[in-house]
This record gives structure tokens, sequence and C-alpha cells, in this order.
């Protein structure tokens, strides 16, 4: 059975996960939650929706279903801070929610689900070379689900009942032609622009900064300067990489890994042979092994600090562990050299005493302790320290100051009619030239800054127009527009008009909810969301 269950599991497997998950979660739109507090503690409410309750033990089970679905999708690339990241407690509880109330009118419309409907669907989910395998179906409940055949089929048929009034929204949903074409010009139309950049950089050289200028620059703008509150730490490093090597693994080691693991290495070709990862393997158990080495080693060395077996630096030596020293840093540092990305170093540092040794802190690439070795409040440092970073920051200001008073002049003059080429005689400004781009395209030098684009589509021959960008001003011209090709929008149209129908449904069906949130009676436990 097992076998069989192995050998069919990209077909009937996979459905099963899709529609019990994804189809009971209404697509995966809909965002806003973090899980803790007394309804975790208790097992009681999260939500409630027109008097229906949405419980823990409801919101854990979907929480499994959605990250397992991940898991299967991503294998070990995806974990619990990925999870974080994503924010999928967030995604449960709102599709949890957003199905109690299509659920609610899916009744109040009549809608059921008939015995017959059910059937099929089970039937459809449970098939294996097109026929219905009862022993799959009651294996599959009992072994992995672990509910009865009744359980389940209450819930699919919930499943199903929400899925017919989300078909139901969004079968009223429409396009015109008019929709279809001025979205597809949207998104294939092109154009060329020409274009003049003025950046304060043309104007830095003209700018004189005296002695005076600087001083007085420096004394109306002091906070511009303050030097913010640091500390120095001293920590120790157990890297896991260092461990690494001293891992030795058997072939049985492998072998075991592979057969416990065997569905991240299914594809829809079938399942990678053993031979073909073992390497890949044997990486996975080494950084594994070498990180639980790392943090035994870690908390060997914090244990014996803790017990006065030796200070800081006395302990790290004995067990041949380098400690090291960072400069100053300050609150919101991200990354220590040595560390890499670490934001939780810096916060620490400043929330413990002079010499006081954190707790064990984890990386993506080991354990470390470190602890405060001096702090520096915050300053204002005076002018001869920092005269060149001052006489920097008042020629920047002065240029974007003259950079903005010429952007004003040539704006007027641009509204009574003047051309490109002249502005470019006048100033001796290079006119620059992109080729064609789309909307959604990368311009070289310029990005995807959504003024000039929007500016670039707008204009026509002739016209000019002005778009700041940052301290930036770029004069713009249309030098050439590409309408679409009806040939290929001939062949596009089905395919593109299907798309899009299905995004605008999506939005309906968003703002529908909206609106019936705001109707009915969502409530949220505040303690749950903490």
């Amino acid at each position: 059975m097992l076998d069989l269950m192995r050998k069919h599991a990209q077909s009937w497997i996979i459905k099963l996960v899709l529609w019990t998950v994804v189809a009971a979660f209404v697509g995966t739109i809909f965002y806003s939650w973090g899980m803790g507090g007394r309804a975790k503690s208790s097992g009681g409410t999260v939500a409630r929706v027109y008097s229906e309750d949405i419980t823990y033990s409801e919101y854990q089970e979907s929480y499994k279903n959605l990250y397992n679905l991940y898991k299967n999708i991503y294998k070990e690339r995806f974990n619990d801070d990925l999870a974080k990241k994503m924010n999928l407690n967030n995604t449960v509880l709102q599709n949890l929610i957003n199905t109690k109330i299509l659920k609610v009118y899916a009744e109040k419309e009549g809608l059921i689900v008939t015995d017959t409907e059910l059937a099929e669907k089970i039937q459809e989910i449970f098939s294996v070379d097109g026929r219905f395998n009862r022993d799959i179906y009651l294996n599959y409940l009992k072994n992995k689900l672990r509910i009865t055949p009744r359980e389940f089929e209450d819930r699919l048929r919930q499943d199903i009942l929400v899925n017919k009034m989300e078909y139901l929204l969004r079968s009223g949903v429409k396009l015109s032609g008019i929709e279809i074409i001025d979205a597809y010009a949207r998104q294939e139309e092109k154009v060329k622009i020409d274009y003049i950049l003025l950046a304060p950089s043309l104007f830095r050289e003209k700018v004189k900064a005296s002695k005076e200028d600087i001083e007085k620059y420096f004394s109306e703008n002091k906070e511009d300067f303050k030097k913010p509150e640091g500390v120095k730490v001293e920590y120790i490093f157990a890297d896991q990489r260092l461990y690494e090597g001293e891992i030795e693994l058997t072939d049985e080691d492998l072998r075991e890994y592979y057969d416990d693991n065997i569905t991240n290495y299914e594809t829809k070709d079938g399942t990678k042979p053993f031979d073909e990862v073992k390497e890949k393997i044997a990486g996975i158990l080494k950084r594994k092994e070498g990180k639980k080495k790392a943090e035994r080693m870690i908390s060997k060395v914090r244990n014996e600090i803790d017990s006065e077996k030796g200070d800081f630096r006395e302990v790290a030596k004995r067990h041949s562990l380098k400690v090291e020293t960072t400069g100053f840093l300050i609150k919101g540092q991200g990354s220590v050299k040595g560390i890499g990305f670490a934001p939780e170093f810096a916060s620490t540092a400043f929330s413990l005493a002079d010499n006081e040794t954190s707790n064990i802190m984890e990386t993506r690439q080991g354990y470390f302790i470190l602890r405060p070795i001096e702090k520096r409040p915050s300053y204002i440092p005076e002018l001869d320290t920092i005269r060149d970073e001052a006489e920097m920051m008042y020629i920047a200001k002065k240029s974007r100051e003259h950079t903005e008073e010429e952007a004003k002049r040539l704006e007027e003059e641009i509204k009574g009619g003047k051309r490109l080429a002249e502005i470019s005689e006048e100033m001796g400004l290079k006119i620059e030239k992109t080729g064609f781009f789309k909307r959604n395209d990368s311009i070289p030098n310029i990005g995807r800054d959504k003024g000039f684009i929007d500016a670039a589509f707008a204009i026509d021959k002739g016209e000019v127009e002005m778009v700041k960008i940052g301290y930036n001003y770029y004069m713009i011209e249309l030098a050439e527009k590409m309408g679409i090709d009806d040939e290929k929008f001939k062949e596009d149209e089905k395919e593109f008009a299907d798309k899009l129908l299905k995004e605008k449904q999506t939005r309906v069906l968003q703002a529908w909810l909206d609106q019936a949130r705001k109707k009915g009676d969502v409530w949220i436990d505040d303690r749950a969301i903490q």
C-alpha cells in the first residue's frame, strides 16, 4: 500500500493538497494577522465571523496544512524563518475569516452541495489511473490526516460550498472589448524618449565654500551632524563550518535520510535515484551536525562563564575559540563582520550592562555570545574634526538649490514652447536617448520610476515635460511611439483576456469581501494578535 501511495503521490496527493488547502483558502490573496496570546494558550476562539467561531485548533490545523504545502513545493529551502517572513499565519487567519464569510452568504443564497457532488469530488481527488481507490482514500485519512471519513467529508462539503459561492461572485464579472484592448495596449505599447538631465553635479564646481560659509552652515544644522550612541562589543562565535569537516557519514546514514525524506526527491518524472542526490544529502547532514556541534560548544562556553570557571576570554581560549572585538556599533545595525547578518546583535549589546554576557544567539552559520565593553553616548562632534564632511554637505545643499532654481526657470520656458534642442544648445547639455521601452521595463540609467514612465507615455509629439526624480530633473520629449501589433494581438487575445478576467475577478472578490466585513460582525481577539 505504501509503495502504491508513493508511486501515485504526484497525482492524487497533490490534487488533495491543492483542493483541501488552496481551494478552501479562496486563493491566497488575504493578509494581516499575527498569532499568540490567550487564544493560543487556552485553545479558545481566535476570531468570530457572523456568530461563527474560528477556534485555535482550526487555525492550527489550517496553518499546518498550508505550511506542509509550501514544504512540499520548496523542500528544504522552506523553514520556520521563511514562514515568518511570508507572514504565513497572517494568510491563514484571513483566509479562514473569508471562508466563513463566503459560507454564510452561500447559505443565504440557498446554495447546497449534493451527495453526488461530494462523491464525485472525492473520486476525482483519490483516483489512480482514472479509477477511485477506496483503500488509498481510507488509509490517507487515517494515517496522514488522522480524521474519520465523516469529518473529512463534512470539511470537503464546506469547501465545495464555499467555492460555489466564490464561483457565483466571479462568474458575474465580465470584460468589455475596450477593456481588453486598453489593457493590452498598456502592456504592449512602447515609446522612445529623448531627455536632458539637470543634476546637482552640474553645479557642484560652481559652489564656493568659504570658511565662514561652512561655520555658519554647521552652526545652523548641528543636529544633522549628530553621531548616534554606540557600543563596542566582544563576542565569541562558534561557527558551524569549523565543525562540518569533522563529521563522518556512512552510506547507511545517507540512505536513511533519503528514505525518511523521499518526497523531497520526487519530480513529475519520478523519484530521483539515491546516487544522484547522495552528495547533496551529505551536505545537508554535515550542516545539521556541524550546527549541533557549534551549539554544544557555545553552550559549554556559556555555562563555564556562568559558573565562574574563567572569564570571557579565558574560557574562549580554553576551547580554541577566538574573541573578536567590534568597532562602535549603532542601533539598528544589521550586519557584523565575521558573523554576517545578525540584527539582534547590536540591539542585544545595547540592552546589556558593561561586561554582562548575553544569552546564546543563533545565526545561519552558528551561535554566538557577546558582552558590551564600552558604550558611547550620542554627541555632536567639534567642527574641526568633521570640517571636510561639513564642507561636502554644504556644497551638496547649495548644488541642489542651484538645480532647483534652474529647473524652475526652464519649466517656465518649456511652458512658453521651448523645445529640447533649444535647451540643449543654450545650456550645453547633451540630449540622451532611450531605446524603446514598455511601461513595466527598466530604463537604462533611470530605472522603473513611475513618474518618468507615466509622463513618457502621456506626452504627445512636440511636447516637453519635466520630471523630478530625487534631486534630479529630467526634461523629456517623445521621440517615437509604437502601438500594438494587430496580428500579435489576435494571437494573444484569448490568453490575455483570460488572465485579465481572473485579475479583475480577484479584485471584485476582494472588494466584495471587504464590504461583507464592514456590513457583518467580524471580531478578532486582540490578545491573540499581539
